[in-house]
């Protein structure tokens, strides 16, 4: 997972009405735990894809680096996004 879907997740948390500190910290605790590999997008040849990629979909810069680590990966990429499904094939809807 990119590293940049933390702040993402902790923005939602932010926003949960029902969430304290301590809840939030449970939740990344739970999210680290599964051990899924944190990525850090800091490496111009990734950013070059990233770059490309987002051209050839016709997507966001944003979106662009779940797309392009799922490649990457050779792993399929879920969301709820049905714009993004409809632009590139390998997503998968929630």
């Amino acid at each position: 997972m990119p590293s940049l879907l933390i702040y993402e997740l902790g923005n939602v948390f932010l926003k949960h009405p029902a969430k304290n500190s301590k809840d939030v910290e449970n939740d990344f605790k739970a999210l680290f735990d599964i051990g899924m590999e944190i990525v850090e997008i800091n490496k111009p040849e990734i950013l070059r894809d990233i770059h490309k990629n987002a051209k050839h979909f016709g997507i966001t810069f944003y979106d662009a680096v779940y797309v392009t680590l799922a490649l990457k990966e050779g792993c399929k990429l879920i969301t709820a996004d049905k714009k993004l499904k409809r632009k590139v094939n390998m997503v998968e809807l929630l």
